[in-house]
């Protein structure tokens, strides 16, 4: 949808800046916190799962889940879905869900 000055943005760039200007000062931290920490988690799943294939030294389990755990649950659960990637280890398979769960009840309810 063109803006005022006749470019074009995404809608989704548009709305998270809209979204944004909502939030105090520590509440954008803490979002753009978790924006890197999952972006971060979800490359990393996609980075050890390249290794993976191609018999490189691997990232550590507990790296993964230590990023996990520090808030980039809902990445380390898109990069295993999209990569296919630790599907069958069941720290992944239920400690991630578990993590998100909680994390994002979490995050919701200090939002409110």
């Amino acid at each position: 949808m063109p803006n005022h000055t006749g470019n074009t943005r995404p809608r989704l760039l548009s709305q998270l800046v809209t979204a944004s200007r909502r939030f105090s000062g520590p509440v954008k931290l803490l979002l753009l916190y978790l924006l890197v920490i999952n972006l971060l988690t979800f490359i990393l799943f996609g980075v050890d799962k390249y290794k993976a294939i191609h018999g490189l030294w691997r990232i550590r389990e507990a790296v993964l889940l230590g990023l996990s755990l520090a808030g980039g649950s809902v990445g380390g659960l898109l990069g295993m879905w999209v990569f296919h990637h630790k599907i069958r280890v069941l720290q992944f398979r239920l400690g991630l869900p578990l993590m998100a769960v909680l994390q994002l009840l979490l995050l919701f309810l200090g939002l409110r």
